[in-house]
């Protein structure tokens, strides 16, 4: 598209110029229903619907990769170097807002172009730090074999700290685009769908640049290259502190101990809680579990050394810490009696579940110890 250097005082003052493509509308609305989607999954939507989340943030990080792009290659009013402007622009511009008699811009005002900067860098961070918790703290995602559980439980700290800006942002542009329509006597919104603004005789449109879409298309195809063999490449790298997979160890400890309960996945408990367990069978929670001294020593090279310490998923970090009263009982750690308050004490109780020891009940991969949140799914007895 492009708009020549002329007055359109030759033109009807009610006459309608096109300004924003189609591919900038559609990425606008296309953003807008990716954050909501986002936000509801991130916020609201129970655990085990991660995926959305996941796919959310995916959709909008494709959007994000289109937009810079296309901020170099688009036509004049979506380039990043017609709408950032200096601070002092700026301020003008904001003077002029006060004085109620803002100056009329063809695209974005200076104001607005930063608006738009500030969202698009803060969407970006959103999303690389998302990524880095799903990957420490989850462990999964391409980065999953990279990042500690440490870092992603600062990255997921950082993650939400920058969720609470975005929305800060959004209503200050939305108070922002509402205040303009007011001022200039055009509904903003409606430019946004249509891509039209009106135009009177004391408007004057600067000459703008045209569209590249197929440098734009050359740039975005080799990104999307480089993301795959990313995709390819970093998602075979071994998980950090892995283990061979638990089941290939697990035979003679799930009958030595899955006898009478479930098999608790050893990354569950700290070493010192499972000495002391091994030490005590004699009385293991009221009841003679003794074990023959040969199968007794098994168990304890076996619990001791896939402890929590050698796992770095966060059921491990998060349990290291048990309950100074029952230090070997799983369901009496902080950690575990926060992330079951809100069950309600009578559901472990039903035929579904039968006890609080039963993790596979709700746990779909305890087996593993990972207890993903996408791998939560209630029994029958539906539970808040």
């Amino acid at each position: 598209m492009s708009l020549s250097h002329t007055s359109v005082s030759r033109q009807a003052s009610a006459q309608e110029l096109l300004i924003w493509d189609k591919g900038t509308r559609i990425f606008h609305w296309m953003l807008v229903l990716l954050v909501v989607g986002d936000a509801l999954t991130g916020w609201m939507a129970p655990k085990w619907m991660l995926n959305w989340h996941v796919a959310f943030g995916a959709g909008i990080g494709m959007l994000l990769i289109w937009r810079i792009v296309w901020g170099v290659y688009g036509p004049g009013p979506s380039r990043f170097e017609n709408f950032i402007r200096s601070p002092a622009a700026v301020l003008g511009h904001l003077r002029s807002v006060a004085s109620g008699h803002p100056r009329w811009h063809a695209g974005h005002n200076p104001a607005g172009g930063w608006m738009i900067v500030a969202l698009l860098i803060t969407l970006t961070l959103i999303l690389i730090t998302g990524l880095i918790a799903l990957a420490g703290e989850e462990k999964q995602g391409i980065l999953a074999g990279w990042i500690s559980y440490g870092v992603g439980h600062l990255c997921k700290e950082i993650h939400e700290g920058l969720v609470t800006l975005l929305f800060v942002l959004i209503p200050t542009h939305i108070a922002g685009v509402i205040l303009e329509s007011l001022l200039e006597r055009e509904n903003l919104i409606r430019s946004m769908i249509t891509g039209k603004k009106r135009l009177t005789a004391i408007q004057t449109l600067p000459e703008l640049q045209q569209a590249k879409p197929v440098h734009a298309l050359i740039w975005n195809s080799g990104i999307a290259l480089l993301l795959w063999v990313g995709y390819l490449g970093l998602g075979e790298h071994p998980a950090p502190l892995g283990h061979a997979p638990w089941s290939a160890s697990a035979a003679g400890y799930a009958k030595a101990c899955g006898e009478c309960h479930w098999s608790f996945h050893p990354s569950l408990l700290p070493e010192s809680s499972w000495q002391t367990m091994i030490s005590t069978l004699d009385n293991h929670f009221g009841e003679n579990a003794s074990l023959s001294e040969d199968v007794r020593r098994q168990m304890d090279d076996l619990l001791r050394t896939n402890a929590a310490h050698a796992w770095d998923t966060k059921a491990a970090n998060q349990l290291r810490r048990v309950s100074k009263e029952e230090p070997m009982r799983i369901t009496a750690a902080p950690y575990w009696l926060k992330k079951h308050r809100h069950i309600p004490a009578d559901s472990y109780a039903s035929k579904s579940i039968g006890s609080k020891s039963n993790c596979p009940a709700c746990h779909q991969d305890a087996e593993s110890g990972h207890f993903t949140p996408q791998a939560i799914r209630n029994p029958k007895e539906k539970i808040a």
